[in-house]
């Protein structure tokens, strides 16, 4: 049975809690991130960031359970599409040139654009997203959005 151990777990700028494991921290990233979503009760996609000290305590990506220390901080990211991406993620410039160009040839649902004065001789379209994400909040403004509609049902 591994020690018991004890997280500051930062949810938001103004909500942070403690979680227990008494039977240890988990044995990866991935459960550590399960367990952190279950405790602290997260219905959403996060990644976790650590206090490293060898940054002046900036935060940094959680990659490794070795850089989770017992009473240390970690910090919950909500993931969403305008999340910072990976370094695993990011395209070579000549494919990303690429995928710009074939997307910006893509159709979807077009926008009439009213004319200006300034804009006359331009004949411009703008197109909308196929499918709208609504970005989520910090938890502290789910949790009052939740509260919010939960007073609004019970009217």
């Amino acid at each position: 049975m591994n020690a018991p151990a004890l997280l500051k777990v930062i949810l938001g700028d103004n909500s942070c809690q403690r979680m227990n494991f008494p039977n240890g921290l988990p044995g990866s990233v991935n459960e550590l991130v399960s367990e952190v979503q279950r405790q602290c009760g997260l219905h959403f996609d996060i990644r976790l960031q650590f206090m490293d000290p060898l940054f002046g305590n900036d935060f940094m990506n959680l990659t490794s359970m070795d850089e989770v220390l017992d009473r240390g901080t970690i910090r919950v990211i909500a993931m969403t599409d305008s999340s910072t991406p990976q370094c695993a993620n990011i395209l070579p410039t000549s494919a990303a040139h690429e995928s710009l160009h074939e997307s910006s040839s893509l159709s979807s649902v077009d926008t009439d654009i009213l004319s200006s004065p300034e804009s006359e001789s331009s004949s411009s379209r703008s197109s909308w997203p196929s499918i709208f994400y609504v970005p989520l909040f910090s938890f502290d403004a789910e949790l009052k959005l939740a509260q919010g509609n939960a007073a609004y049902r019970d009217k």
